[in-house]
């Protein structure tokens, strides 16, 4: 899982810059359906104007998840690649909206559980899905705009059992809305 993120976020960091008409980092709120409410933050790359092609890394640590019988401490990396499209570009705010592919690699983070003594994953398996978003820019000057959106991803994973010792398999339904925060340059 290391492995992947680490490779996904030198790729994202390497290509996005090469062409890229925005960079910009982010905060974000992520409440998938199958566990708690977790705070994360991210960077993003944005190519084009009116249409934008969008490459955005996160990450969320300390997702607690609820499977019957056990709760896990669960680490997501959601790699989110799409397009935007822009309404009024060029104004002060402009608003967009957005979707395209979710690629989330996700691992136990830690013990696995909140109670000590059980059993540790391997890891879950990367997972591949969708995701929608409305947003709004804020120009902030001609190199500089913030940003506020809503973003929805859909992914399903799954909880192998014989990586934490139980009987079955474990679905986990990593869907839910992010509320992200953030700050771009561009040029």
């Amino acid at each position: 899982m290391k492995k992947w993120t680490l490779g996904l976020l030198a790729l994202a960091l390497c290509v996005g810059p090469a062409s890229a008409s925005s960079i910009g980092v982010f905060l974000s709120s992520y409440a998938p359906s199958g566990t708690d409410t977790g705070e994360g933050f991210g960077a993003d790359f944005e190519f084009g104007s009116k249409v934008e092609f969008e490459l955005r890394l996160a990450f969320y640590g300390d997702l607690y998840t609820d499977p019957d019988p056990e709760v896990y401490r669960i680490e997501a990396v959601p790699l989110d690649m799409g397009i935007n499209y822009n309404f009024g570009h060029g104004t002060r705010v402009t608003p967009y909206i957005g979707g395209g592919f979710t690629y989330m690699t996700m691992d136990f983070d830690g013990d696995t559980s909140r109670n000590e003594g059980q059993p540790r994953g391997d890891g879950l398996k990367p997972e591949f899905g969708g995701y929608g978003q409305l947003g709004l820019d804020f120009q902030i000057n001609p190199n500089w705009k913030a940003s506020a959106e809503i973003l929805y991803r859909y992914v399903q994973a799954e909880i192998q059992s014989d990586d934490v010792g139980l009987p079955r398999d474990q679905r986990l339904d990593m869907s839910g809305p992010a509320l992200n925060i953030g700050l771009a340059v561009q040029w």
